[in-house]
């Protein structure tokens, strides 16, 4: 075994070797001064009987008085010693908080009711305000690609899933090669749950949620499904088939209850029975559209007088996620888990425009795109962890930063010097609201047509675009990492298909400074050709061929292709 070493709660994260699922399967052994690894103290023992010898002479008792009374205070030194031992282990094993960590696909910056008073989300406004609400925050331009970032710490074009467009089944998923934050986490003693959509990798069993450090998972394996009958149809072959499931069996009982109070059943059963001993960590992943239930309903009802029925509709929707965080908050309230729970709230991607075409007012484009409304969007972080709260932080600070924040968060520095991820530890930002050590972010590199590069720093950003066939040679270098030989390079493109902006002035990408500002535009773009050498051959979506494999008997199943 290669590159991976555990000592007393410490992780190196370097590569590992083809045996990374044998070694995931090993518990994490720590040796404790005065805890059995289990929670339970050993470190003090029983007091003696009594004896009963016969009695001594004075002198000899009066020695026996001073000797026993100094060896009792000797013995009371050291059990106030061992006691307060015992409680600063057991302090800092409280210092780990639990991780609740929810994302949800498709909500714009203007769905939020910080950025927009005509929507009603009073419970993540309450729960922003009363943290840290991250004003200058990036993901990445879907949903897939967001999810892949947060769990890696890695730009989605060095690990191939740059390309994923709306709609696509994930194929292969997220490489083998790396520990990603679940697995992390579970090395470090946490209790790791997933729920709500997963949509990383459906063909190899190995890339699901229970082979990636996930103890449990309840929700869709494959893309968003139906709120009700929890079916999923593919956009390739038109099969419609259930994608509702419990760990790996699929659960098919359930067509007519909303995705939405399944998710918060399995989100009790998870809080109510959580062992105390180890911390918490939960991803909740949902689709702003699945939660279009009671609630939204409710709002629709009591809301006529907005005539616009799409927008009607989607403040409904909101409204619905709106009470599905309240309700999550509710169950870690009532099992006690709450005051010790950082709670992470972020949007995966713009709102998509050929919905809501309000969704990310005044931010220019949407979901898929590199513009400000397809990749800057709300988010806010809540809990006892964070020391300077009650204000909006203007730093920028990306998906991919939150693994080595969390990471140290809890105690576990090394991932904040780990060089080959792009996220980087904004732990005294997110704690005090000091300078964030990012300057700026790669939005993405497409080498596919149509090519898509866009990268910001300080101020600036550059976007450049080019609809032409890009010749690529691809070579193949094994387990799915492949290099681009750009036989054509990025330098060729079309100066019209550059734009510049400055994203701190202009942040509706209005002004098109390209012509302007030449000197800034090499600089970025030399920034972007520097990056190429890392840049992965897209990974391929399921053929229509893999499809018809993991479709049986109505229902889809992961790890058939």
């Amino acid at each position: 075994m290669s590159g991976i070493h555990i000592t007393a709660n410490h992780i190196d994260l370097n590569y590992v070797d083809s045996d990374h699922e044998k070694e995931l399967e090993q518990p994490l052994h720590c040796d404790e001064a005065i805890n059995n690894g289990n929670g339970v103290v050993v470190g003090i023992r029983e007091p003696p009987e009594k004896s009963h010898e016969s009695p001594m002479v004075i002198s000899d008792q009066r020695k026996l008085i001073a000797v026993t009374a100094t060896f009792s205070v000797f013995s009371l030194i050291l059990t106030i010693a061992l006691l307060l031992n015992v409680k600063s282990s057991l302090d800092a094993k409280q210092t780990q908080p639990n991780i609740v960590f929810v994302i949800v696909d498709g909500l714009g910056w203007n769905d939020v009711s910080w950025n927009n008073p005509d929507v009603q989300t009073p419970t993540l406004e309450a729960l922003g305000k009363d943290g840290v609400i991250l004003n200058h925050y990036y993901v990445q331009p879907t949903g897939t690609a967001t999810r892949a970032a947060l769990l890696t710490g890695r730009y989605p074009f060095k690990i191939g899933l740059q390309h994923i467009n709306n709609g696509d089944t994930v194929r292969d998923g997220l490489p083998r090669n790396r520990y990603i934050l679940s697995e992390l986490l579970k090395k470090l003693n946490y209790t790791t749950h997933m729920v709500g959509k997963w949509d990383l990798g459906i063909c190899h069993e190995e890339n699901t949620p229970l082979y990636r450090g996930f103890d449990s998972f309840y929700g869709h394996y494959f893309d968003s499904s139906s709120s009700f009958t929890h079916s999923f149809t593919d956009k390739v072959t038109g099969l419609n088939g259930l994608n509702l499931y419990d760990h790996t069996g699929a659960v098919g009982h359930e067509n007519g209850t909303g995705i939405n109070e399944l998710l918060l059943r399995r989100i009790h059963r998870i809080t109510h029975g959580h062992i105390a001993n180890n911390p918490l960590f939960m991803l909740i992943s949902v689709d702003l559209q699945e939660l279009s239930t009671q609630e939204s309903e409710r709002f629709n009802n009591a809301s006529s007088e907005i005539e616009n029925e799409e927008l009607r509709n989607r403040y409904g929707m909101i409204s619905g996620l709106d009470k599905f965080v309240d309700d999550v908050k509710n169950h870690l309230i009532h099992s006690g888990l709450w005051k010790d729970t950082l709670l992470v709230f972020s949007s995966a991607s713009g709102g998509d425009i050929d919905i809501a075409e309000m969704s990310n007012s005044p931010l220019k484009g949407g979901k898929g795109s590199v513009f400000e409304g397809g990749t800057r969007v709300p988010a806010f972080i809540h809990g006892r962890s964070v020391v300077k709260r009650r204000y909006t932080n203007n730093e920028i600070i990306h998906i991919t930063d939150w693994l080595p924040t969390l990471l140290s968060m809890i105690g576990e520095h090394r991932a904040a010097h780990d060089v080959s991820l792009d996220g980087v530890s904004v732990l005294d930002t997110i704690k005090h609201g000091s300078t964030s050590p990012r300057n700026g972010h790669i939005y993405n590199i497409d080498l596919e047509n149509p090519i898509i590069a866009a990268i910001r720093h300080g101020d600036y950003k550059l976007i450049e675009t080019d609809n032409s066939t890009l010749n690529v040679d691809v070579i193949d270098k094994g387990n799915h990492l492949v290099d681009y030989n750009v036989s054509k390079p990025v330098t060729a493109l079309d100066a019209s298909t550059k734009q510049l902006y400055n994203v701190k002035d202009d942040p509706k990408e209005e002004i098109d400074l390209f012509a302007s500002q030449p000197e800034k535009v090499i600089e970025l773009h030399q920034k972007l050709i520097d990056s190429l050498d890392e840049v992965r051959a897209p990974l391929p979506s399921a053929s229509e061929d893999d499809l018809n494999r993991s479709y049986y008997n109505g229902v889809w199943v992961p790890g058939r292709c």
